[in-house]
């Protein structure tokens, strides 16, 4: 299942990924991989991925202006199943 989450957020895009990563080992009580390119930052678990986009894939423009919300971050979300308890 794919899933995008658009927030508005004051932290760098860098920033704001470590602090996932840090959720995320916390969420999982594991451990979680933090990968950074030119295009998107991916935080990933046995469960679940976040992806940060840097480059602009999911047109945060058109979602400010055709639902007028304000956000400046996008965040795709990759399940790997149907439950992880």
């Amino acid at each position: 299942m794919d899933y995008e989450l658009f927030l508005r957020s004051n932290l760098d895009l860098n920033s704001l990924g470590k602090l996932l990563q840090r959720y995320t080992t916390e969420f999982v009580n594991g451990s979680a991989s933090f990968n950074s390119n030119d295009e998107e930052i991916v935080n990933g678990s046995d469960f679940f991925s976040l992806t940060l986009e840097i480059e602009d894939i999911s047109d945060i423009t058109f979602v400010q202006q055709h639902y007028n919300l304000d956000v400046n971050v996008c965040i795709r979300v990759q399940l790997y199943g149907s439950n992880f308890l």
